[in-house]
């Protein structure tokens, strides 16, 4: 299927290309969205 060594994710409107930086940026969008008491 082409280059596996290939990766981008956009967030927030931003192109991230290496994946530690992406996931570092996943987590801190994750950590700062507020869940209702009670869960989902």
């Amino acid at each position: 299927m082409g280059n596996s060594d290939r990766f981008s994710m956009v967030l927030k409107n931003k192109i991230y290309t290496d994946k530690k930086e992406a996931g570092t940026a996943l987590v801190g969008i994750c950590r700062s969205k507020k869940i209702p008491e009670g869960g989902f």
